[in-house]
């Protein structure tokens, strides 16, 4: 943990953190069977459904049709439930749990792969977001300080940023961004053929990302809010969300920041001033 070393626990502490997690109505919903059943059934019809529109409208960009149809259940086959865990925060102090949602065999998976693909160009101008240590000393190694002034080093990070990000209206401010970046500046923006390309990624963005289901032991859950680690976009989300309002505050614009930059929810910047106050 956190190169700390090997941590062993004994099995049962693990359920008992995994189930505090799920345990919490304002983010998991507890489902029969039959719901979660029910709500599998309707993700398959929306990925046919998403699969023809991309047939119809986005068959320049290859077999994305095909691609959206790969995860749907089989006739007479149980769905792919995503299997919850926790991994223990075991630096931590008392021990949380990070929950996961590995989304890699969902039906609605090949929506959210295709949604993180079209926003990858947007995070990569989005000059907020770091995209590794080699991109931070590179940033870094072209910032020129003014010699005379003192700054302070700062850092922090988001609390539980992915669970804290309100969904819905996330994925507003994530369609938007899309928008502004693919065909704001285009003449033909309004036409039926474009409209059918922009209602493709909408409806990939909404399908891909709501009404999660997850299976822990024998029990179903769907996610009500926020974003889950292990959904293919999730971090393309997560990013353009605090990059919407980095620019909205125009952080990068303060003359007192000499540098600002955020890898997800860790954040570092550069701060002049005249004491730690």
């Amino acid at each position: 943990d956190k190169n700390l070393g090997i941590a062993v626990s004994q099995r049962d502490w693990l359920i008992t953190k995994s189930k505090e997690i799920l345990n919490d109505s304002r983010s998991y919903r507890k489902l029969s069977v039959v719901e979660a059943t029910r709500i599998l059934d309707k993700k398959c019809d929306e990925m046919r459904s998403l699969a023809e529109l991309a047939e119809d409208c986005l068959f320049e960009e290859g077999t994305v049709g095909a691609f959206f149809r790969s995860k749907i259940t089989a006739r007479g086959e149980q769905h792919k439930v995503p299997q919850f865990y926790g991994i223990p925060k075991i630096h931590k102090e008392p021990v949380k749990m990070r929950p996961i949602i590995p989304c890699h065999s969902a039906v609605m998976n090949p929506a959210a792969k295709f949604v993180s693909k079209k926003l990858k160009p947007i995070i990569q101008s989005a000059p907020t977001i770091i995209h590794g240590s080699k991109d931070l000393a590179i940033k870094l190694s072209k910032l020129q300080l003014r010699q005379s002034s003192r700054f302070y080093i700062v850092t922090g990070d988001v609390v539980a940023f992915y669970p804290n990000i309100p969904l819905e209206k996330c994925l507003g401010i994530v369609y938007e961004l899309y928008y502004e970046h693919y065909w704001i500046d285009r003449q033909d923006f309004d036409d039926p053929f474009s409209v059918k390309q922009q209602n493709a990624f909408k409806e990939a963005l909404r399908v891909g990302n709501t009404q999660l289901v997850t299976q822990f032991l024998t029990e179903f859950f769907e996610q009500l809010n926020g974003l889950a680690m292990g959904v293919a976009d999730s971090p393309d989300l997560a990013n353009l969300y605090g990059w919407y309002f980095e620019r909205l505050n125009k952080i990068l614009e303060d003359p007192q920041i000499a540098f600002y930059g955020r890898y997800i929810d860790d954040c570092l910047s550069l701060v002049y001033a005249s004491s730690e106050q």
